[in-house]
């Protein structure tokens, strides 16, 4: 009795164990329910939005560099000495040079050609866009684990629950036979307080799996935003493992996402060897115009085309690409090892997956030899032959290991599911 007591306080425990903080609620809901409604719920998924209004920002400002650009500058000076043109005939009066000067002036300019600098800027901003929101994936991925972890929590607690009603109903037939053999003077009152005490235990174990079971949909109603209570039914999954599953975790998806990125930055360093061309308008006033001779203030404007091109990226390029290049090779290397690891921890789970499967063989026997056993502990028992104590501890075995199979199998379902989590399918 103090070992089938034990073990089954011990159960829920271990369930317990295996839990983070999460969520759920409705009269029959789903695990995949779950999921969507975590999913909806989590706080972070909210930047999903912000983080497509903030690209979309940067995008209107990345196609606005090819509208007129207008640049206003203004400026007054006094200078030491001013620029003299020396007399090449006496009939020739060249005007002195004012040398306080003035000026305001406004330059339009449009670009042109620039290098593919903003499809390059563009490009950029959706590569980093793509990976914020890979990144909120990676973390909602933590997240359906949490969930998982707590539904077969609750799904295990249920499955105590039965086990234990059934071994309850068990004691209590036993307690009416000895109540009656009581009354007709065939056993003694020890046996029949004997029952009662194996009673007493049994509620006080129903009860503290009843109030683990609710802990656990407590945390399930904070992860989903739901409403579960104590009456909420929680549908067993149905197993859809299959062989050679591929691996689609989010943190691959992440992994190609950043060697797309590099190659948008080999691009973008390429692009900058490229002239730029732009035409440019300018108009002013102030003094001296364009006309260096003139001491008058006057209006002035000039236009035509501007081509800069730039040398210094010809000698830094070779080592960028060099260097991104090696990053390129680092994420081969983490996608690998993430491949690697993952792999293992899928090999370890099909380990468990076996484990189960031949235990639950085992479970069958054992549940077959105690029920044969319980059966004749019945008969001996209302023939006086075994004491209620033999009885009890009879009745034990076959309970637990009627829950030991129930446990094992939710053990496997939960094994099965965690393999699909592993792989992100």
């Amino acid at each position: 009795m103090n070992k089938f007591y034990y073990i089954l306080r011990f159960t829920p425990l271990l369930a317990l164990l295996s839990i983070a903080p999460g969520i759920l609620r409705s009269q029959s809901v789903t695990l995949e329910q779950c999921h969507n409604w975590s999913r909806k719920n989590y706080p972070l998924i909210k930047n999903q939005e912000h983080i497509k209004s903030s690209t979309k920002y940067l995008n209107i400002n990345a196609n606005r560099a090819y509208f007129p650009q207008l640049n206003v500058n203004g400026q007054g000076s006094y200078q030491s000495e001013v620029t003299q043109i020396p007399e090449f005939a006496p009939n020739i009066t060249v005007p002195t040079m004012s040398k306080d000067q003035y000026k305001l002036q406004g330059e339009l300019i449009q670009t042109i050609f620039d290098g593919g600098f903003r499809t390059s800027q563009i490009n950029m901003l959706q590569s980093h866009e793509k990976m914020q929101l890979q990144q909120l994936e990676i973390s909602m991925h933590s997240v359906r684990q949490q969930v998982m972890d707590l539904y077969f929590a609750v799904l295990m607690f249920d499955a105590q629950l039965k086990q234990q009603a059934i071994h309850r109903q068990n004691l209590q037939n036993t307690l009416d036979k000895a109540i009656a053999a009581l009354a007709n003077g065939t056993t003694f009152k020890s046996s029949v307080n004997e029952l009662k005490a194996e009673m007493i235990n049994a509620d006080m174990l129903e009860f503290e799996t009843r109030t683990n079971r609710q802990a656990i949909i407590e945390m399930l109603n904070q992860l989903t935003g739901q409403t579960f209570t104590a009456t909420t039914k929680f549908e067993e999954p149905v197993t859809r493992l299959t062989n050679n599953l591929t691996i689609n975790r989010p943190e691959i998806k992440m992994l190609d996402l950043q060697k797309q990125n590099i190659l948008i930055q080999k691009k973008q360093a390429a692009s900058d060897l490229l002239p730029t061309v732009s035409a440019f308008a300018m108009g002013g006033y102030g003094r001296p115009t364009l006309n260096m001779l003139s001491n008058d203030f006057g209006t002035y404007w000039m236009a035509g085309l501007r081509l800069k091109w730039s040398m210094n990226t010809l000698f830094s390029l070779p080592n960028t690409l060099k260097s991104l290049n090696m990053n390129d090779k680092m994420l081969d290397v983490e996608k690998e090892t993430f491949q690697f690891n993952t792999k293992m921890a899928i090999d370890k789970e099909n380990s468990e997956v076996y484990k189960y499967q031949q235990l639950m063989k085992r479970d069958d026997e054992i549940i077959a030899l105690r029920s044969s056993v319980m059966e004749s502990a019945k008969v001996q028992l209302d023939n006086g032959v075994i004491t209620t104590t033999d009885f009890i501890v009879k009745l034990n075995a076959e309970s637990l290991a009627r829950a030991t199979k129930e446990l094992h199998r939710l053990q496997l379902l939960k094994a099965q599911y965690k393999i699909l989590n592993l792989s992100g399918n």
